[in-house]
């Protein structure tokens, strides 16, 4: 399994990836500061999760969804921001899931739990 974690503060995605090595040890995990950066990535890369930040400099990440979701059908995204008020919108484009920062190891846990991707998880 493949995911992609897209947030432009990076001490915030150093957390997120720290997160999602622990929820999910058998996934490899690529990340990115630059949305733009993480498109082209996923143009050319089976990715299997998504987990970006909504607001972003270049492109947001509903933008980044769709590409990523055009060129690797079947890919979930989880939207992350540091509010609820794209959460109607997030719905809208039926995401996957919606965390609020802060991101904890719970919620990087749950955000995937009713998924095939259940026997990846780490029971901690």
């Amino acid at each position: 399994m493949l995911f992609a974690a897209v947030d432009p503060n990076k001490k915030d995605l150093k957390q997120l990836v720290k997160f999602l090595k622990s929820a999910y040890p058998g996934c490899k995990i690529v990340m990115f500061c630059n949305p733009l950066t993480a498109a082209g990535y996923v143009r050319s890369h089976p990715v299997d999760v998504l987990f970006t930040e909504i607001a972003m400099t270049g492109m947001s990440g509903f933008r980044l969804k769709e590409i990523t979701e055009k060129c690797n059908p079947g890919a979930l995204t989880v939207f992350i921001s540091a509010t609820a008020a794209y959460a109607m919108d997030a719905l809208n484009c039926r995401v996957f899931d919606y965390m609020v920062k802060p991101v904890t190891p719970e919620k990087t846990r749950n955000a995937l739990k009713e998924t095939k991707f259940q026997p990846f998880i780490q029971k901690n």
